[in-house]
């Protein structure tokens, strides 16, 4: 089981968009909005990354070892919903962050998101997509560890 070069760049910028994720704290700097904007700003941003790479993983893997056809487009609703039947993901909760993050990606209010929505990223949805990390990077071990034995 060999992993293509594409599945292994994406593991790695997913890996690379969850390390600043899981080094949120919250701002209690309340007076400096600016600051605020900007770091929502960021937060938001590797949030939707991280969400987006994860789909496109589970697709690659849906369609490379579940027969998922890869001509056709899937929402990524359905791909979340096939990996869940495929049980490469575990959790119902990828359906709720999939919303989360199409909700807080359109909010235009300014000052908008709360200490709560940094909750709910590193709270809920962090070890959601750490969790596929670890299943994809696993598979990426599996492959080299075979491609080592032939």
């Amino acid at each position: 089981m060999t992993m293509t070069l594409s599945f292994i760049v994406r593991v790695e910028q997913l890996q690379e968009t969850l390390a600043p994720l899981e080094k949120i704290d919250k701002i209690n700097d309340q007076n400096d909005n600016v600051l605020r904007d900007l770091f929502w700003s960021g937060v938001i941003h590797k949030f939707w990354i991280a969400v987006t790479l994860s789909c496109r993983l589970t697709r690659h893997m849906l369609v490379k070892y579940h027969g998922l056809p890869s001509t056709i487009e899937y929402t990524r609703r359905e791909i979340l919903n096939q990996a869940y039947q495929a049980n490469i993901i575990n959790d119902e909760k990828w359906l709720e962050m999939l919303r989360y993050r199409n909700k807080i990606s359109r909010t235009h209010e300014p000052f908008a998101p709360t200490d709560e929505w940094c909750e709910r990223i590193t709270e809920e949805y962090l070890p959601l997509l750490k969790e596929l990390l670890e299943y994809c990077q696993k598979l990426i071990d599996e492959g080299q560890q075979q491609s080592e034995e032939t």
